[in-house]
């Protein structure tokens, strides 16, 4: 009897065939060969059970396979993935492996065998078997690569990368692994070495040359930077990218001009995505924190960013830089256009909790008070805007209402050890003006609980 035809007939009577299975007709019709009805009988039995998730009927029914016939690897295959299936690895890779001495390389064998390595995280012999695979199909150097990545053997997994990119083509997703493993490699100069050679296999490519240049100036070295942005502008004169190397040079060196002329460029440029304009605009603005002359400069940048990018958030860094070095009329005209005019950010939690914290560095106690107050009103399970609340009381000489507040927001803190304390401390110096001394004492030793 054909297995072929013995498939047909358990279709026939509605048993259900798993896609696995049907994929493994042809293997079984060459493995199985001429055996006896009641091996055929015992064998399709155990297909069935496995088929409905009753691994250990089915394990049953091959080892009776195998007192008729213990020759075929395909039985010993069948155990090995019922097995599997039963999470009894050490029992499945026995099986596997016979059935490996009598079929090698067979794929399905190979693939069950690496399940178990690598469901057992015997990375190592997964490693192994998976190069076998890779013979099969070239999908598995994916594998590798992963493997070689968790094992920590840098040089191997870069090397596949390599061969990757060559036989497929480069990718986003395997320039930002091969990143990723240059960092945690320390295999800084391979990395720069492999830049450089991209940009001399591909001269017109901007990208290569965007990501050397992001890469020499995360590592402080602007000169260089420097440098390969001018081999951009030489091989494409009217590239926009340049200026991301050229903007850095310029603003260490001190060359103003020429900085605010790369950050322009910067942030009307198309190409260049929003993160990388802000970051260029953000590093400007640290410099404008020592050099007030440049603050204009600073302003229409951002102006520029905002109406570019369709974004208001940078006004609210404006706002800040402005706020912290004390120009309230500056800091209030951006904390009103971040805001879209509305003087409270009720409707942007973060923007909220900013508002409040640069109230409370600017010792404006009155209008922090007013503000927390609106604001719990919006987010009355915040525990922060509690603690806020409650220390502009106690700054008001409010103390019993400072201690309401706080201990109403005592009860939302969930993991935060550093809030939990700033409460603590408010409270205690609430009940010390109350002169209620007990309260004092609790408090304390709820301070040394939680920082013990």
């Amino acid at each position: 009897m054909l297995v072929q035809k013995t498939i047909h007939v358990l279709l026939l009577l509605g048993f259900c065939i798993p896609q696995l299975l049907l994929s493994q007709q042809v293997e079984i019709n060459d493995d199985l060969g001429d055996v006896t009805d009641e091996f055929q009988e015992h064998f399709f039995e155990a297909l069935k059970q496995r088929g409905i998730e009753n691994y250990e009927k089915a394990l049953v029914a091959l080892l009776k396979c195998q007192r008729i016939d213990d020759t075929k690897a395909i039985v010993n295959f069948e155990i090995g993935k019922n097995n599997l299936l039963l999470k009894k690895f050490d029992a499945a890779e026995v099986s596997l492996k016979k059935a490996l001495e009598k079929s090698p390389n067979n794929e399905w064998y190979l693939e069950s065998l690496y399940e178990v390595y690598y469901q057992t995280q015997n990375l190592d012999l997964a490693i192994t078997t998976v190069k076998k695979l890779i013979a099969h199909h070239p999908i598995y150097k994916e594998d590798l690569l992963t493997l070689y990545m968790r094992t920590r053997q840098f040089k191997n997994a870069i090397a596949v990368l390599d061969d990757l990119d060559a036989t497929q083509g480069r990718s986003y997703s395997r320039d930002s692994i091969r990143a990723q493993l240059y960092t945690i490699s320390g295999f800084d100069n391979e990395e720069v070495n492999y830049w450089n050679k991209r940009i001399s296999d591909n001269p017109k490519n901007e990208k290569n040359y965007l990501s050397l240049i992001y890469l020499l100036s995360e590592k402080g070295d602007a000169n260089a930077a420097f440098k390969v942005s001018e081999r951009l502008l030489k091989s494409i004169p009217d590239s926009k990218l340049a200026h991301l190397g050229l903007f850095k040079y310029y603003l260490e060196k001190e060359e103003i001009d020429k900085a605010v002329n790369s950050m322009n460029t910067v942030v009307k440029a198309t190409q260049i995505n929003k993160e990388a304009k802000f970051k260029v605009i953000y590093d400007f603005m640290r410099y404008a924190e020592t050099h007030p002359d440049q603050e204009l400069a600073l302003e229409n940048a951002a102006t520029l960013f905002s109406e570019i990018q369709g974004s208001k958030s940078i006004y609210m860094d404006l706002a800040n830089f402005f706020l912290k070095k004390n120009n309230d009329a500056q800091g209030t005209k951006y904390m009103q256009l971040a805001l879209g005019g509305n003087n409270l950010a009720l409707n942007n939690f973060d923007a909220l909790k900013k508002q409040l914290f640069l109230l409370a560095e600017r010792k404006d106690f009155k209008t922090l008070y007013d503000n927390s107050t609106k604001a719990i009103d919006n987010y009355p399970s915040q525990p922060v805007l509690y603690f806020l609340k409650g220390a502009a009381s106690n700054n008001l000489q409010k103390y019993k209402e400072a201690i309401d507040v706080l201990e109403i927001g005592i009860d939302f803190v969930v993991d935060d050890i550093k809030l939990e304390s700033s409460i603590y401390k408010e409270l205690i110096v609430a009940y010390r003006s109350l002169n209620n001394f007990k309260k004092v004492k609790y408090y304390e030793s709820q301070l040394i609980r939680i920082n013990s």
